[in-house]
């Protein structure tokens, strides 16, 4: 496909604008060479950094975390979006040292967002200009830029949920096919690779969008068939993941992140100030509460003139707005549900899909009511408008790198340095030395002993934080750890005396101890209430190996999710360029 000289000109304005746009919100970490220690950062850099390791040394293992937090062989990434980590993983590996590294998924991370939003804006015909304007405030929107600001992970997610959407409006075309079916279903399953929580709220968000499909009341047999087909096909595509699911969580009593239980704290009221991208969730800040506030009014003037699609994406948005707010009754849902005080934890992370449908919405309230010129003005000084926010709370957040805090969020962190000795390690080119600065008390899909009650989930958790601090504080001067090219963890005592002692690792239902390479029978292992086996060592060396062996059914699923995304991308390999040869060949 060859490009036409105006749409090769505007694919160099649409980098040239995404350039700047990047390097404006990144400048303040950039220039300040700071590394942004954010609310999330201890917990997914162990992630990444694990991933980076099995890489670097070709030492893998799917399941266990071998490398990041502690070597204790706990699973987090299997159930975490495994995918996404090893792509992350990749990236840190080629950065070389974490300011690299953020500055670089920072500028992914945008890109991702941009262009899903162009996506959006071309298949939707806005004009070239709203295309970018609409991806410029989706890009430096909070619900992206939490991930720049806290590394909050559902700043990814926000970033692919434009290409699940742009999947859905296909199925408003006049033709319907298998193409609609799978540009709805592989974006999906992307994010699903990446983000549960992110999936699971787009799926809610995209039901108000079905219903405006089966409005039109035409081809619905279609849509509701090639629907059908894009949630096997994605089910198909993310076999991995269900699988991981059904065999861990059903086997092992796992610790879930903190339950908040007062969800109605954390809700979303209209305020004129700046956003908050710090700590829980995000707010949405002026710059979106403006344009959220007049693209609906402006919508609701003209409802007669807007199309089944924008009606579609109105009502999706005040949905969710008042979902998100103290108006919803938190309360009582949190009390009667407690499982969202785990899943959701803040409603304010519902606040994602008003900041990315009200972008979508001006372009619609452009193409739908006929403006002024003037519009083009107004919507460009609110894009930069949201940009110079963008930049603001960067800046905010990388100051704490050289002031005496270093951390720009410290709650439930303990460090294990000075400030000095903490700035030398993350910025050395040693990956892990950063990580043994600072700690996080996070038990997240840890295994136990205990019976967690559902309906008091704070309570169920309080044993495991000061036992987790005995896993990643204790004494290693007795003990050394390595990983097996095999991917199995190996702890070396030297004991002066016999005498029992609690290994520093975690095991799981489908987890093997082998002391010395013989088998301990997990009859004979004792553990406390972290599922820490207690082993009695002889004095001496005493060599254990910790090894996972998933079930034939998961590796199956894993395989065949594997063999699927082969087909699905020779398929459309097939289609792209087959079809040419054979024309070519026709003629």
């Amino acid at each position: 496909m060859t490009l036409s000289k105006s749409n090769f000109r505007f694919l160099i304005e649409t980098v040239v604008v995404l350039a700047i746009v990047i390097c404006i919100t990144l400048w303040p970490q950039v220039h300040t060479h700071s590394v942004i220690l954010g609310v999330d950062s201890i917990f997914h850099f162990n992630r990444f950094y694990d991933t980076m390791a099995q890489i670097k040394t070709g030492h893998y293992n799917y399941f266990l975390m071998n490398f990041g937090f502690d070597e204790t062989g706990r699973i987090v990434n299997a159930l975490y979006g495994a995918v996404m980590a090893y792509l992350q993983g990749a990236l840190l590996l080629m950065a070389g040292s974490w300011f690299h590294y953020e500055v670089l998924s920072s500028a992914m991370l945008m890109v991702v967002a941009f262009f899903g939003m162009m996506v959006i804006g071309r298949q939707l015909k806005f004009n070239r200009l709203l295309q970018l304007v609409a991806a410029t405030l989706y890009a430096t929107s909070p619900a992206v830029i939490v991930w720049i600001t806290a590394q909050q992970f559902t700043g990814w997610g926000a970033a692919l949920m434009p290409y699940v959407f742009a999947g859905a409006f296909t199925f408003f075309n006049q033709k319907i096919n298998w193409k609609n079916s799978l540009a709805l279903a592989i974006p999906m399953a992307i994010l699903i690779q990446t983000h549960i929580l992110s999936a699971i709220i787009t799926t809610i968000a995209l039901v108000p969008i079905i219903i405006g499909v089966l409005f039109q009341k035409k081809n619905t047999k279609k849509s509701l068939s090639y629907g059908l087909l894009a949630v096997i096909e994605t089910i198909l595509l993310t076999g991995n993941v269900w699988g991981v699911m059904l065999e861990i969580m059903p086997a092992n009593t796992l610790l879930t992140p903190w339950p908040y239980a007062n969800m109605a704290d954390y809700t979303s009221t209209f305020n004129l100030s700046l956003p908050n991208t710090i700590n829980f969730a995000f707010t949405h800040g002026i710059v979106f509460w403006v344009l959220i506030t007049t693209q609906l009014i402006i919508s609701i003037l003209n409802w007669k003139q807007t199309s089944i699609l924008a009606k579609s994406v109105v009502v999706t948005i005040v949905v969710f707005i008042v979902v998100a707010s103290p108006i919803f009754p938190w309360t009582w849902v949190s009390h009667h549900l407690p499982a969202l005080q785990v899943l959701l934890q803040f409603p304010r992370r519902l606040n994602v899909l008003p900041e990315l449908l009200t972008p979508i919405l001006v372009g619609l309230n452009y193409n739908h009511v006929h403006f002024k010129k003037s519009f083009y003005s107004i919507a460009l000084a609110i894009s930069f408008a949201n940009l110079g926010v963008a930049a603001y709370l960067v800046n905010t957040q990388s100051m704490a790198w050289n002031e005496h805090t270093v951390l720009s969020y410290s709650h439930n962190v303990t460090k294990f340095a000075n400030n000095a000795a903490i700035k030398k390690a993350f910025n050395s080119q040693n990956l892990q030395a950063g990580l043994t600065t600072i700690k996080k008390n996070s038990v997240d899909y840890l295994p136990t002993t205990n019976s967690l009650t559902p309906s008091h989930p704070g309570k169920s958790l309080r044993f495991a934080y000061p036992l987790y601090w005995d896993l990643v504080k204790v004494d290693n001067s007795h003990f050394t750890k390595r990983v097996t090219s095999k991917g199995n963890l190996l702890v070396k005592f030297k004991m002066k005396k016999a005498k029992y002692q609690i290994l520093p690792l975690v095991m799981y239902r489908r987890s093997s101890l082998f002391l010395n390479n013989h088998q301990v029978p997990k009859t004979k292992i004792k553990f406390n209430p972290l599922k820490q086996p207690i082993i009695h060592l002889n004095k001496g060396v005493n060599v254990f190996r910790l090894t996972y062996r998933p079930t034939f059914f998961t590796a199956a699923l894993s395989f065949s999710t594997g063999i699927f995304w082969g087909l699905l991308l020779f398929f459309l390999l097939i289609k792209q360029f087959g079809n040419r040869r054979i024309l070519k060949f026709s003629k």
